[in-house]
């Protein structure tokens, strides 16, 4: 039995907002499901993100998130090295 998967494109979508499940995040995020260019804000459970990547190591998930240029989690934690590879247009931001 063959499965044929397509690929979704969502060329004017810049925002992904929280999503509730886990599954919803990993198919937006994953390249060979769906395909976001514009996609710059994401909103996401940083737990779902650490996840879904494989703590930043996923080569399908990154090249959705190498465009990523706002990336809103509400947990506070100091990022690695690698961290900012998988989102190279992230600043980091130093709360006083």
């Amino acid at each position: 039995m063959i499965i044929n998967y397509i690929n979704l494109n969502y060329p004017y979508l810049i925002s992904l907002v929280r999503c509730v499940h886990i599954d919803y995040v990993e198919q937006f995020l994953n390249d060979t499901e769906t395909h976001q260019p514009r996609l710059t804000n994401l909103e996401v459970d940083y737990v779902q993100l650490k996840l879904i990547t494989k703590n930043y190591t996923t080569e399908s998930t990154r090249l959705n998130c190498i465009s990523e240029n706002k990336l809103n989690i509400c947990e506070t934690m100091v990022h690695s090295k690698v961290f900012f590879v998988y989102f190279p247009l992230l600043k980091p931001c130093f709360l006083y």
